[in-house]
């Protein structure tokens, strides 16, 4: 209880601080040039709050395009300063923060990055520096660009140690949720898919660092297995444009004195208005990030979130009633969850889109139940490496009983019904279960495959035959017809422009949903951001997709197969 009084006094002379800056506002000086600081996590959701950025150490990616976009529209600002730390995002988030720099300098201005010296294994970090009009590194840089790589863990082995059998149902092949769970290494179609998925999302790395650098694929990739680990490797690559100490930049931009700057914590206190921008027609947002449940959203955990299907449901309710909102952008971040819940938000897309345009913006990951809720929309935009797709059923059950047999623990269940102890973890399924839980799952997947069918505008046959539970990045998805457009939020805004008649795209005011906690609220779910503070992050990073699982009570599910990542 301390505690938490003294983080409510420390927010409230956090706000005195800022409130005082919006009043006096930030004096820019003519040719500034504005300070961006980029590392760890970017946060989805609506744009922080004051409480927010007290107890969440993620910054906003709302709020980083959105200093972006305002930069670029403003006289005052002659570049971006872009120091570049350690990453631990999805390639889809890496991908609209390097997309919205490269809007900044395609409007004029300057866009310097430099690459911090603490940074190691830095593929993605150099990926979206190397958009940069000069890109520099310190005399002590030591990142690898050493090449894409994929890890995947698998579980079987583990229940066997402790005589838990893992029951495991998939429905299609490329549904390798359940191989995560029961298999000691890759099925063939698994390992297909993932060389798949690494080649693709390899090549945009590859042709992204060479349209940067202005250098030949194949010389990139020469570069790539040649592995410069040096500040002058780096240089002498044509990777880097040179060694310098951070500070040292701010000089040589200011051609012998140093250039003004403007951090980029005292420019969020310009308003898109000051600029020009919004006073215009209004398009929501709504985010959905974190496994799909039903009921309401449960909060953040020690390693995931969880959106409920009703908080969306509301959001949307909301948001199409509201005679000022012309489209609604919703924006997905989820792996998937209950099938039911993403059937109810599947619903709800449809009333809304019969009030006015839905367009959905596909962040990291967009899979399974995360997909089955976007295909109800009037369109998706996606980032290429986003990971999508995953169109397919799986359930999994643990039988204890060989367990509590060597510990020595009996067990008696008593059932009144046939079926009444099909997901009892004491018992294996028999027969009959088997053939009852099967006869649900092909129900599931054919709603799903009819979904999508419906949404996409595509024959049943052709919805599996791309489906087969398989994962897609999102330049592929657009290349089988599962999603229309490539681009991140931006440029689902203004395909929502579009769709609403909307001219001008930079008149258009955003507005978000679910509405923001209140101070109490937040308070109250303070444990589980703490739970994550203590957890270092190369274990969260490796650990959290697949521990996000672990609060899963055993059923049938439209979840993506397992931890997917490419560093």
């Amino acid at each position: 209880m301390k505690r938490k009084w003294i983080i409510v006094l420390g927010a409230l002379v956090f706000i005195v601080l800022v409130a005082r800056l919006f009043v006096t506002g930030v004096q820019i000086e003519p040719g500034s040039y504005l300070m961006v600081e980029l590392s760890g996590e970017f946060a989805e959701g609506r744009p922080s709050d004051l409480v927010s950025q007290l107890l969440d150490d993620r910054r906003s990616l709302v709020d980083l395009l959105d200093t972006l976009d305002k930069a670029r529209h403003d006289d005052r600002i002659s570049g971006a300063i872009v120091r570049v730390g350690a990453l631990s995002t999805g390639w889809g988030q890496a991908q609209e923060v390097r997309t919205a720099l490269a809007r900044l300098r395609e409007s004029g201005k300057q866009v310097v990055t430099f690459i911090d010296g603490h940074v190691f294994g830095g593929n993605q970090e150099y990926y979206v520096a190397s958009v940069a009009d000069r890109l520099f590194v310190p005399p002590s840089a030591s990142p690898l660009m050493n090449g894409l790589s994929a890890h995947y863990l698998f579980l079987g082995g583990v229940w066997e140690k402790a005589d838990i059998s893992m029951e495991v149902e998939q429905i299609r092949e490329y549904k390798t949720f359940g191989d995560m769970l029961s298999r000691r290494d890759m099925s063939g179609a698994h390992r297909e898919m993932a060389n798949s998925i690494l080649d693709d999302v390899n090549g945009q790395f590859i042709s992204a660092i060479a349209e940067g650098r202005s250098i030949d694929p194949e010389r990139v990739r020469a570069l790539i297995d040649d592995c410069p680990a040096n500040a002058e490797g780096l240089v002498d690559a044509g990777l880097a444009d040179g060694i310098r100490f951070f500070d040292e930049i701010a000089d040589e931009l200011g051609d012998g004195q140093t250039a003004a700057i403007v951090e980029e914590s005292d420019y969020s206190s310009v308003k898109r208005s000051d600029l020009g921008l919004g006073g215009g027609d209004r398009i929501a947002v709504i985010h959905a990030s974190g496994i799909i449940i039903p009921g309401k959203e449960d909060g953040r955990g020690a390693f995931g979130a969880e959106i409920g299907a009703k908080t969306l449901i509301d959001a949307f309710k909301q948001a199409s009633s509201d005679d000022r909102v012309r489209a609604i952008v919703f924006r997905i971040d989820s792996p998937g969850g209950s099938p039911d819940a993403s059937d109810e938000v599947w619903k709800q897309i449809q009333l809304s889109r019969a009030k006015k345009p839905v367009v959905v913006s596909l962040g990291n990951v967009a899979a399974s139940g995360g997909y089955y809720m976007a295909a109800g929309a009037d369109r998706i935009v996606t980032n290429p490496a986003t990971f999508t797709g995953s169109i397919g059923v799986v359930l999994f059950k643990p039988d204890v009983s060989g367990l509590l047999e060597r510990l020595g623990v009996g067990s008696e269940g008593l059932s009144r019904g046939r079926y009444s102890r099909v997901l009892d973890i004491t018992k294996p399924l028999d027969a009959d279960e088997l053939g009852l839980i099967r006869r649900q799952m092909a129900r599931v997947y054919e709603l799903f495959l009819e979904r999508v069918a419906s949404g996409r505008q595509m024959m049943r046959d052709d919805v599996d035959r791309v489906g087969a539970g398989r994962v897609w990045t999102g330049q592929q998805a657009v290349g089988r017809g599962l999603a229309d457009e490539l681009g991140g939020l931006r440029e689902a805004v203004e395909s929502a422009a579009r769709a609403a008649d909307i001219a001008d795209p930079d008149s258009i005011d955003l507005v978000y949903y679910p509405p923001p906690k209140g101070l109490a609220e937040t308070l109250l779910s303070l444990g589980g951001a703490q739970a994550r503070a203590v957890i270092p992050t190369a274990l969260r990073e490796y650990l959290g997709e697949l521990t996000s699982y672990a609060g899963l009570t055993p059923g049938i599910y439209t979840l993506l197969p397992g931890p997917l990542s490419v560093h």
